[in-house]
C-alpha cells in the first residue's frame, strides 16, 4: 500500500485497487503505467525547478520541506509502479 496525492487529496493506493481499476476497465495497464511514470517525471522536475531557484546552498525550510514531500510522492509512484508490475505477471 502507498499513498498518492489524486485529485488534491491523498489516497492509500493498494494492489487490490489496481487490479479492480484494470479488471473493470477502468483504466488499461499501459495507461496506469504512463501516469504513474509521467507524475514520477513532473515531481523530478518540480525538485529541478525549486533548487535551480532557490540554490544549492542553504535554503528556506519551506524549500527543504517541499524537497523532501516531492522525493516522497516519487517514492510512492515508484513503488506503485511496482504494485502495478506484479499485478502484470
Amino acid at each position: 500500500m502507498v499513498q498518492i496525492l489524486r485529485k488534491g487529496k491523498m489516497i492509500q493506493l493498494t494492489e487490490s485497487m489496481i487490479k479492480n481499476w484494470l479488471d473493470k476497465g477502468l483504466y488499461t495497464y499501459e495507461g496506469l503505467k504512463e501516469t504513474f511514470e509521467l507524475m514520477i517525471a513532473d515531481k523530478e522536475k518540480d525538485i529541478e525547478n525549486l533548487i535551480k531557484q532557490h540554490g544549492s546552498g542553504v535554503r528556506p525550510s519551506f524549500v527543504s520541506t517541499e524537497i523532501v514531500c516531492l522525493h516522497s510522492s516519487i517514492h510512492n509512484y515508484t513503488e506503485a509502479l511496482k504494485m502495478l508490475e506484479g499485478i502484470k505477471k
